[in-house]
């Protein structure tokens, strides 16, 4: 008597279409946020320096510290005089 094998096809599953276009943009989303967090200090000296020149103060300070909320964030070693000279 002949032993027959059976052979079983084992389907892989597939992963839908709009998963991997949700898994894509939170992929993005994630690197975008992550770029921003490194970027914090550049960005939040920018701003800073803008608000003083177009108040016309003119002042020195260091950003130590940025987090989250306002409790978060730290300037110190700052030095404001008021006028544009």
């Amino acid at each position: 008597m002949e032993e027959t094998e059976k052979v079983e096809l084992v389907r892989r599953r597939r992963v839908p279409r709009w998963l991997k276009a949700v898994g894509g943009l939170l992929l993005m989303l994630l690197v975008a946020l992550l770029v921003l967090w490194l970027m914090r200090f550049s960005i939040a000296t920018d701003y800073i320096d803008r608000e003083f020149e177009r108040r016309g103060v003119r002042a020195t300070y260091d950003v130590t510290r940025i987090g989250f909320g306002t409790s978060g964030s730290r300037i110190s070693s700052s030095a404001i005089r008021r006028g544009r000279t």
